[in-house]
Parts: C-alpha cells; sequence; structure tokens
C-alpha cells in the first residue's frame, strides 16, 4: 500500500507498507485441512485514520481451518 490521505481534510498522511502473508493446505478425499498466516514479519502498519485518531493494522497471525464434504 502506498502513502495516501488519512482524513477527508488531507491533514494526516498515512505511510506506505508491505505485509506479507502465506498459506499452505492439504487435501486427502474429504478432508481439506488449511493453515494462513497473515502478516508473518509483524509489520507495524496503519490501515486508516481520521484527524484524532490513527487505527493500526493486525499483528501476525495463525488460521487454522478444516473442511469436510459430505
Amino acid at each position: 500500500m502506498g502513502d495516501r490521505q488519512g482524513d477527508l481534510e488531507n491533514d494526516l498522511t498515512l505511510p506506505s507498507y508491505v505485509t506479507t502473508d502465506a498459506a499452505v493446505y492439504y487435501r486427502a478425499n474429504k478432508l481439506q485441512l488449511g493453515l494462513n498466516f497473515k502478516n508473518i514479519f509483524d509489520t507495524v502498519y496503519y490501515q486508516s485514520g481520521d484527524t484524532s485518531l490513527v487505527y493500526p493494522g493486525d499483528p501476525f497471525s495463525v488460521e487454522a481451518t478444516v473442511k469436510y464434504q459430505f
């Protein structure tokens, strides 16, 4: 994401950032397992803001999924 304005009055500029995500899946017959890794390098970034608040992005997280088809 590049530099962008954080509010409608253009009083705040949010800095650019890069995050890295990855996913691993395994499928066997009707079963599917998955791991999603978000913001792997735990980059500090700001999603949005306004004149009085800046909203940080999510830190590193892992999400596991299990899917079974009947």
